[in-house]
């Protein structure tokens, strides 16, 4: 009985010893560089806040942190100092705190949510031997020979670190807004620009059109940006530096700069070995706060300094809100398109567009029709001040709303003298209503044939001019126009 207590005991301590010195393993923080067969979780280190990886100079760590949702997690690069996250490996995709990332002998590198991988490494099938988090803030994985076969400066996700390259070919996306809005940044055509996130993305920023920035040599095209100390630069594809847009007076160096694009379309500037929230650059991106999507709510306008206000034809209403489910039904009784005064534009455009029909709630009834075609009919409106347009009111056409604003503000850019300009337009649930210039001539095809389409009704220099006409609007859409026109029409 003695012998079976003393081995009884002997076991209990093993295993105690055993317990406490995997804790501790597992509990170990790698300084620079991880090897093959490692796995992690955040209960594994949580008595190192999740953290498992750390640069060589400590200001970087790899690990797991919280989300809103206590219980749910993300796998980060944080920079130390301000508890900054600046890189994300599953968002949108948070795993519990038993779940692991993986370092496989294999040289796969994942990270799963019980048995499904919501998150890998695409090496395109090269074994990585090795994994570095460098003191830059870079994830990199390393292969045969030391050499580079990926790494999170190629990924980035809402966030750009200094001296980190964001080259043609690259997205920063921000975290969805409340109104499910995100914001797109990427170079293209020689340019960094700023888009809403609808089918297609709808730019409202370019760097080549602030004016804040400083010109070094024009004429290139940019295809790299990289933030240094203080400046945002600008290079082309031999590293000519073309452009530059100083963010701080802080000219120091050794500053940590990070340049982070908000959910509210905005990119901000912080220096991170202040702290993000006493590190925050006065200078934004775009510099008007009225200059994003989406500023204000639903019939609000946005005025720089008081930023929203009810326009003033909405005033006496409660809350701003004209309390009509959808003003874009006809068949409801009689319209009437509202002013909503001037200067008012649409995001997109900067100016010439404006969204007349979202506050309208009233529309003729009968309405005079004008005409009709393969997308539905044409009326007749008029706006308070008797100016008369064309209502073509849409249907079948099977868009969602972003896909219908994004073509309406596609359509609005288009300025040229032979072609009909759009004034307003209507994205109500399914209701869809367009506002064109009223042509008070009617239709062009009356004024070539008579009534039995043998009896010419203007003469043939007439004729020749409006041919001549139809052909430069043509030429403009084909040629000079910004936004490019795809044809559907079998015509």
């Amino acid at each position: 009985m003695e012998t079976w207590g003393f081995f009884r005991f002997t076991g209990f301590v093993l295993l105690f010893v055993l317990f406490l010195t995997g804790k501790c393993l597992a509990s170990i923080q790698t300084i620079g560089t991880i090897q093959p067969g490692f796995q992690a979780s955040q209960m594994s280190f949580i008595d190192n806040s999740g953290l498992f990886l750390l640069s060589n100079n400590t200001k970087f760590a790899l690990g797991f942190v919280t989300t809103s949702d206590v219980t749910l997690f993300l796998l980060v690069i944080v920079h130390m100092q301000s508890s900054t996250v600046v890189w994300t490996a599953n968002r949108g995709s948070p795993v519990a705190n038993s779940d692991d990332f993986v370092f496989d002998e294999k040289g796969s590198v994942f990270l799963r949510k019980g048995d499904t991988v919501v998150w890998s490494a695409e090496t395109g099938g090269k074994e990585v031997t090795a994994m570095e988090l460098q003191d830059s803030g870079n994830l990199v994985l390393l292969g045969n020979g030391s050499r580079v076969i990926w790494q999170s400066f190629s990924h980035p996700t809402d966030t750009l670190l200094s001296n980190q390259d964001f080259v043609e070919g690259l997205t920063l996306v921000s975290d969805p807004s409340p109104n499910n809005m995100t914001y797109i940044l990427e170079i293209n055509s020689g340019d960094l620009i700023l888009s809403a996130g609808f089918q297609p993305p709808q730019p409202y920023w370019s760097m080549g059109k602030d004016n804040r920035k400083t010109i070094n040599k024009d004429g290139g095209v940019v295809t790299v940006a990289s933030l240094n100390a203080n400046s945002w630069r600008f290079y082309d594809k031999n590293r000519v530096l073309l452009w530059q847009f100083i963010f701080s007076d802080n000219a120091d160096t050794n500053a940590t700069w990070i340049a982070v694009l908000g959910n509210d379309g905005f990119i901000s500037f912080y220096n991170l070995q202040n702290g993000q929230s006493s590190g925050a650059s006065p200078t934004k991106i775009p510099s008007d706060q009225c200059s994003t999507p989406e500023p204000c709510d639903a019939y609000y306008i946005c005025f720089s300094g008081n930023k929203c206000q009810c326009p003033s034809v909405l005033n006496s209403l409660q809350n701003c809100n004209s309390g009509i489910v959808s003003p874009c039904d006809p068949s409801k009784g009689r319209t009437e398109l509202v002013n909503a005064g001037n200067g008012l534009n649409y995001f997109a455009l900067g100016s010439f567009l404006r969204p007349l029909l979202s506050l309208i709630w009233t529309v003729a009834k009968p309405p005079v029709l004008l005409g009709q075609g393969g997308f539905g009919s044409v009326y007749q409106g008029a706006l308070p001040d008797g100016t008369r347009v064309a209502v073509k009111k849409l249907e079948g056409i099977g868009q969602g709303k972003k896909e219908f604003r994004a073509e309406v503000s596609t359509i609005g850019s288009i300025h040229h003298l032979h072609l009909v300009r759009i004034k307003g337009f209507c994205a109500e649930g399914t209701h869809r209503l367009l506002a064109y210039e009223f042509m008070a001539n009617g239709s062009l095809d009356r004024w070539i044939f008579g009534k039995n389409r043998n009896e010419f009704i203007v003469d043939w220099d007439t004729r020749f001019n409006i041919a001549l006409g139809t052909a430069k609007g043509l030429a403009y859409l084909h040629e000079d126009c910004d936004a490019k026109i795809v044809h559907c029409d079998k015509t």
